[in-house]
């Protein structure tokens, strides 16, 4: 809401959020389905910039690569202690070690809100969801403390 200040709204901010939402993300997300479906889409794609525009997508979208996705979701279980704000936070700081001890770099990729059968059928697929789970359990993250 742009005639809100984001102090007054009550609400921790997301990184680079300049004023607070309106709480509209699930009804945009049932718009984007009725779009794709009117517009005869296989899919919807999105590139989140960021890691909290991930989560939010992520309700409904997988990432094409099945290792992106199985990387998303390590790192959603393991900031799962957190709220979406602190997690992000913590992403965009340089505080989530990956599983080599370096600071994880949020590395934006496409994510894809599959509609029809076919697109459907990619994801749904073997390979592509062993692929995934298999680097989720496979990757682990830890948080540094703010300091």
């Amino acid at each position: 809401d742009p005639t809100v200040r984001l102090e007054d709204s009550g609400r921790p901010a997301l990184p680079g959020q300049k004023h607070p939402g309106l709480g509209l993300f699930p009804e945009l997300a049932y718009l984007l389905r009725l779009m794709g479906l009117r517009l005869r889409c296989d899919g919807l794609m999105n590139h989140p910039q960021r890691y909290h525009n991930a989560v939010l997508y992520g309700r409904f979208m997988k990432f094409v690569d099945p290792a992106v996705e199985g990387r998303f979701r390590a790192l959603e279980r393991d900031l799962s202690g957190l709220s979406l704000p602190e997690a992000s936070l913590a992403v965009s700081e340089g505080r989530v070690l990956g599983p080599d001890g370096t600071p994880f770099v949020w590395d934006p990729a496409d994510q894809v809100l599959p509609i029809t059968r076919r697109a459907r059928a990619w994801f749904e697929g073997r390979t592509w969801r062993r692929r995934a789970q298999e680097t989720r359990e496979g990757t682990h993250f830890r948080v540094t403390p703010p300091s």
